[in-house]
């Protein structure tokens, strides 16, 4: 006996070590990819803060679209020819944007999705993950258009279009430079000729994202020419080459030092060993508490109390009401609770209405549904012994209607 139970130990403790063995491999592969969800402005999603729609129309025009880090972009020299979109500048460190700038006096178009911050320093009020927070997904997707007419505009690729939908867009001070879609103060649109390529601001990152390319597209929104615009700005140029424009996506998240930090997850800042360490120590736990709660042997069957039969439930409900001095009270309290039971048990509810119930009583025994509205509802109690005689008669109702039992 003792030799078995130690095997039993040794086996159950080996089960649990397989089980963390395998706890722990599943981790190595869950846990890098819990901050898999799709990136605000990333090409590849398709979620309707994503550039996934951008991306695919570029991509028609010959364009060659790819991302990447701001660090891995900046690091570069420019070239004629090549565009850099840098959807959320307050993510790129202050080293990162002259070196983007830098980049566009080489030749390269570089495309800002707000205006750069001007200051080194991060503003004291902001809230963590502000800078990589996009409007929730249910408002970009149902938000009606905001048409913009081009206005006054002084941007030569951006000749010919409409208006373009600038729901979630915020006017830029043109402070003197070439402007688009506003009144030449201020624009949705400036672009800066700086070197031999230049740099373009937009009044937001969202005039790009796949929602805002045709808004309200399921209540019968149309599209404007945001994808145009962005055709106009970003791709090769009319009657090009089909490979005259490489087009990097910044990926929209916090450089180090960068102006305005974005908030990330505490597991997400850990290292992978102490990740994998506390999933586990997690698991381990989760394991011991169920080898300690798990319950051994065969379940104990538990006596129930014995039930009292309803006719003497009745009966000694009305024998209390009836020393109480008040047969009308125990009358209705005996017609209410048979009642209700009745109403119960014949799928009408227990609220349901008292003729609605006698009727299908009636039905249901033969009886007459005089006879029958009589027992349940107002028949008359003159005394002690007419409320004995009430109680008999209702629990005779009662397995009449219930247990198909007729009585005389």
């Amino acid at each position: 006996m003792s030799a078995g139970s130690s095997g039993g130990g040794r086996s159950g403790w080996a089960a649990v070590g397989i089980a963390l063995v395998v706890l722990v491999a599943v981790a190595v592969v869950v846990l890098p990819s819990l901050d898999a969800d799709p990136l605000p402005y990333g090409i590849d999603s398709t979620a309707p803060s994503g550039y996934a729609a951008l991306a695919e129309v570029l991509r028609r025009q010959g364009a060659d679209v790819r991302s990447a880090r701001a660090s891995a972009v900046a690091g570069r020299a420019g070239s004629a020819g090549a565009v850099v979109v840098v959807p959320v500048p307050g993510l790129a460190n202050a080293t990162e944007l002259r070196e983007l700038r830098a980049a566009a006096a080489a030749g390269t178009v570089v495309v800002f999705g707000a205006e750069p911050p001007e200051s080194s320093e991060p503003p004291e009020d902001l809230p963590a993950g502000s800078a990589v927070a996009a409007p929730p997904d249910r408002a970009l997707a149902d938000t009606p258009a905001d048409p913009v007419r081009r206005g006054a505009c002084e941007i030569a690729e951006l000749d010919g279009l409409g208006a373009i939908d600038a729901a979630f867009a915020g006017p830029l001070d043109a402070a003197g430079r070439p402007s688009c879609y506003g009144d030449g103060s201020t624009a949705l649109v400036t672009r800066e000729q700086v070197g031999r390529g230049a740099v373009v601001t937009l009044g937001g990152p969202d005039l790009l994202v796949n929602a805002r390319l045709w808004p309200a597209k399921e209540d019968g929104g149309r599209p404007l020419d945001n994808a145009a615009l962005a055709a106009r700005l970003l791709g090769p140029p009319p009657g090009g080459a089909a490979s005259a424009a490489t087009i990097t996506f910044v990926d929209p998240v916090p450089s180090p030092d960068a102006v305005q930090g974005g908030g990330q997850g505490v597991v997400s800042l850990l290292p992978l060993g102490v990740r994998l360490a506390l999933a586990a120590a997690i698991g381990a736990f989760v394991l011991y508490a169920w080898s300690r709660a798990r319950r051994l042997g065969a379940p104990v069957a538990e006596r129930l109390p014995v039930e009292i039969a309803g006719s003497e439930l009745v009966v000694a409900v009305g024998d209390l009401l009836r020393r109480g001095g008040s047969p009308e009270r125990a009358a209705a309290v005996l017609r209410d609770d048979l009642r209700r039971r009745l109403a119960t048990r014949l799928g009408l509810g227990p609220g349901a209405a008292a003729a609605e119930v006698v009727a299908i009583v009636a039905a249901r025994t033969g009886r007459p549904p005089e006879e029958v509205a009589s027992l349940l509802l107002d028949g008359a109690v003159g005394g002690p012994d007419d409320v004995v005689r009430l109680a008999v008669s209702l629990d005779r109702l009662r397995q009449e209607v219930l247990h198909d039992v007729v009585t005389t």
